[in-house]
């Protein structure tokens, strides 16, 4: 059973004399207040406290955890969510997808094929064609057999004719004073510099 142990110090301070009398919490979606899942503790005016919270129903991937506390005058505190992420052991890599530039979003990329595995590597071709000259974004994610999508990794790269040759190259630190006017290197012209 997959469990998330959940060490938390849980302090109120007011300017009357209260305690904290019940702590509840939930997964992703929230219950209402009162309806979420008691944890027992020991009534007082601070809680540091260490419990686990049972994950064996909860599927791979990025989640939330949401916490609030009651006090002795019935009075519920805001909620305070964390995102977490549940990783699958022996899960394997069952799609990739691409944007660039413009992400639509989480299984709305361009498929790439991929060999379903535990770790993938392999050689990807991704479409260029009627990209526009200059520099764009890659982003590339991968979901595994639970259904759970990776982080997004981006790349940023720069797009040009076939045959163009590089001809000047410049740099700046922090500041860039614009294309043309900052500090040239000596480059000797051609397609791979």
């Amino acid at each position: 059973m997959k469990r998330l142990l959940i060490v938390t110090l849980i302090t109120f301070q007011t300017l009357f004399t209260q305690t904290v009398e019940r702590l509840e919490y939930f997964i992703d979606i929230d219950p209402g207040v009162g309806q979420a899942t008691a944890v027992s503790i020991t009534p007082g005016a601070s809680i540091d406290l260490d419990f686990s919270v049972d994950l064996a129903s909860v599927s791979g991937g990025f989640h939330y955890i949401g916490f609030r506390t009651q006090d002795n005058n019935s009075v519920w505190s805001y909620t305070t969510m964390k995102r977490f992420w549940k990783v699958k052991k022996g899960a394997e890599i069952t799609a990739l997808e691409y944007f660039i530039d413009t992400d639509l979003g989480t299984g709305a990329g361009n498929a790439l094929s991929v060999t379903p595995g535990v770790s993938v590597d392999e050689n990807l071709v991704i479409p260029l064609s009627g990209l526009a000259q200059g520099f764009h974004y890659l982003g590339i994610r991968a979901r595994d057999d639970d259904g759970g999508w990776s982080l997004t990794t981006l790349k940023s790269f720069l797009s040009a004719k076939k045959g163009t040759n590089v001809r000047t190259l410049e740099y700046f630190i922090d500041t860039d004073p614009g294309i043309g006017s900052a500090h040239a290197l000596s480059v000797t012209s051609g397609a791979d510099v």
